[in-house]
């Protein structure tokens, strides 16, 4: 059950970072592994 609330916030971050970002970056952000990498990079520093 918990799973769900921290999926649903995942996600919802996500869009909001994509609403941040430049319209010409972002079919990068959107690409399959766009994402992934950005959130591992970002956690990871």
């Amino acid at each position: 059950m918990a799973l769900v609330g921290v999926r649903a916030s995942y996600h919802r971050i996500l869009n909001q970072i994509e609403l941040k970002l430049p319209a010409k970056l972002r079919p990068f952000y959107n690409h399959p592994a766009g994402k992934d990498v950005i959130i591992i990079r970002l956690t990871s520093t």
